[in-house]
């Protein structure tokens, strides 16, 4: 029997955790990122950069949406006792994760090998590398979502927020200084180390975490239903991959390295700005599937808006920071990259409105309503890439932050709407709704 008490508590804890967790992991993201682009330079950074972009659209197609499926899932198979469809979700989702990452993997080798003069030595070994990272990428996913699914938030995500990045740096300075290795694809290769290194800790906590009656149930499956759900939750988390990175993906075909590094940094810092959005994701994705499909709307919205009060105000405060000393900060990265102030300016903007909307694709997803999530984003996803062809050739960097920031808006706006109206809950915890 549910006891929406000692929900309520164990929630606010994971929040808690999840935050404290995402603060250290921003922290170290933007120290890691300071001293890639000070080792590398802005010309080798944009390479690095670059290929990062293209590896975190191509490994969300390798997970097929089937880490959110574990998350839309199990959480209601656990509530329910069903622990051979628990069991099975999670087989099917490591299983497809492990072998579309290798095709894909081997496709994106095969393009770089392909591809010729297009690219030059650096960004083909490069797009190699980050290649080789696809698989492993997969099945991090896939273990995060099973600890998440049970509750264990914060130890589903310090080995990539913390141990990753420390990981990162270490290699990183041991590569520059003590080996003379100093380029995009030894960077890239720290990555993978990194990555491996990551995994084994969280595949080491899931042995002992999850427990036993899920691992030694025979599994059942319903590969039907989890599909059609895995495609949707492609769709969305692909949609949200490209729209952070489209800017970034085709400013790459009409600029030098140079400017995507400039554009990369200034992404990067005002993507601080949702930090503590993101931070309660891990949290409430299961427990917005639990108490949705338990009828708890009315505790569904008493999490949310606890949970954005801490997030409208970081949110608030990280943008008056960044506001201020905007220049002070990007000239932390190196004195090259002051000069994208107006971009991070504007793309604060929609990182603001993002955040002060609330989850809500996420609400939306859990909740049952994937098909319009998905419907909408693809359809910003479209019309930001048309937007971004025709802007960036003749306004570059800041055509391309001011059409990024207009789909953040346009999207965030349409499904806050939805929300609203479908589910009768606010997910900006803010705006009562009237029932």
């Amino acid at each position: 029997m549910n006891n929406p008490r000692h929900d309520g508590l164990v929630m606010g804890l994971a929040i808690r955790g999840s935050l404290l967790v995402y603060v250290a992991g921003a922290a170290l993201a933007f120290i890691t990122q300071v001293i890639l682009a000070r080792l590398l330079g802005a010309e080798s950074y944009g390479t690095y950069y670059y290929a990062l972009s293209w590896f975190l659209v191509v490994s969300l197609v390798g997970q097929f949406g089937f880490d959110q499926t574990l998350l839309r899932f199990i959480p209601v198979y656990a509530q329910e006792h069903d622990w051979p469809h628990a069991r099975g979700v999670w087989k099917a989702a490591a299983r497809f994760a492990a072998v579309n990452g290798v095709l894909l993997g081997a496709l994106m080798i095969l393009i770089a090998l392909l591809v010729g003069d297009a690219i030059d030595d650096s960004k083909r070994l490069t797009f190699i590398v980050a290649a080789l990272c696809l698989p492993l990428r997969g099945l991090i996913y896939v273990r995060q979502a099973i600890l998440r699914s049970f509750m264990f938030t914060v130890r589903s995500l310090l080995p990539d927020a913390i141990v990753a990045p420390l990981a990162l740096i270490m290699l990183a300075l041991v590569f520059h200084f003590g080996l003379g290795w100093s380029s995009a694809p030894w960077i890239m290769v720290a990555m993978l180390l990194a990555m491996l290194l990551a995994f084994s800790l969280g595949a080491y906590w899931q042995r002992i975490l999850v427990p036993d009656i899920v691992r030694q149930a025979s599994p059942a499956y319903e590969l039907r239903q989890w599909l059609r759900v895995a495609f949707l939750m492609l769709i969305i988390n692909g949609a949200h991959i490209l729209l952070s990175n489209v800017d970034l993906l085709v400013l790459g075909f009409y600029s030098d390295s140079a400017d995507v590094g400039v554009y990369g940094v200034a992404a990067r810092i005002s993507a601080i700005v949702t930090f503590a959005l993101i931070a309660t994701y891990p949290v409430f994705a299961p427990l917005i599937a639990k108490d949705h499909a338990a009828g708890r709307q009315e505790q569904l919205q008493r999490s949310i808006t606890h949970g954005m009060r801490l997030v409208t105000s970081s949110a608030v405060l990280l943008t008056v920071v960044l506001v201020v000393w905007g220049p002070e900060i990007l000239s932390i990265f190196g004195d090259e990259f002051v000069r994208g102030h107006d971009i991070l300016l504007v793309l604060i903007v929609g990182q603001l409105v993002n955040a002060l909307c609330g989850p809500v694709a996420l609400l939306l997803a859990y909740g049952g309503h994937e098909p319009v999530v998905a419907k909408v984003l693809s359809l910003v996803v479209v019309l930001s890439v048309v937007a971004h062809l025709v802007v960036i050739p003749s306004f570059g960097m800041l055509g391309a932050a001011y059409v990024t920031t207009t789909s953040v808006v346009v999207w965030n706006l349409v499904l806050y709407a939805m929300t609203r109206r479908r589910l009768g809950i606010d997910p900006s915890g803010w705006i009562p709704v009237s029932r």
